[in-house]
């Protein structure tokens, strides 16, 4: 009784196999030519994303804070530029113990927390790279924000939408991409 139904099902599959070959190469034949359009050489590189792709196939809420806007505001670093955004809640540990534990790193780190999700939520990224937490024991997922001065950072690029299939379960809340300016040199007052 096996035999019959390997057969039954051997037969099933070849059959299914047979007639799709055709069909296949029918809409081989109908694919029409498509004309390629004139490039200008205008390019738009997306840096917020490891995956580089040259046109935007969705919007995405993409804020953008310059390094003209951080000057004006006078901001020291990129910890209170970043709490200046109004899709941020930055987090300052002051003293903050449970148990023990040393909660996001300890004294005097500031985190960023898109939608309120938690800092270990968000992604921070150094032009386009992951920044290592902040801290040395305990709880620790978090990056601290404090360690980067305004004068290196060129822009600041914050995308609001969770990121999670891109770069993995801690950029559910966002991404925060900072990049700095490559061209410094010496040094800026």
């Amino acid at each position: 009784m096996n035999t019959r139904l390997l057969k039954a099902a051997l037969c099933g599959s070849v059959c299914v196999t047979g007639f799709s070959i055709p069909v296949s190469a029918a809409f081989a034949q109908a694919e029409e030519q498509v004309s390629v359009a004139e490039d200008n050489g205008d390019t738009i590189v997306v840096t917020g994303s490891r995956i580089r792709r040259t046109e935007y196939s969705t919007a995405e809420p993409l804020t953008v804070i310059s390094r003209e806007e951080m000057t004006q505001a006078g901001f020291n670093s990129a910890a209170d530029a970043l709490q200046s955004a109004a899709i941020t809640q930055g987090s300052s540990q002051v003293n903050n113990y449970f148990g023990g534990f040393v909660v996001n790193g300890g004294t005097g780190v500031n985190t960023v927390s898109l939608r309120g999700l938690g800092a270990s939520r968000t992604l921070v990224l150094l032009n386009g790279h992951r920044l290592a937490p902040a801290g040395t024991r305990g709880s620790v997922g978090a990056v601290d924000t404090n360690v980067l001065p305004s004068a290196l950072i060129e822009r600041i690029e914050i995308l609001k939408a969770g990121a999670s299939s891109i770069y993995g379960s801690d950029a559910v809340a966002g991404v925060v991409n900072i990049i700095t300016d490559d061209k410094l040199q010496g040094l800026v007052l």
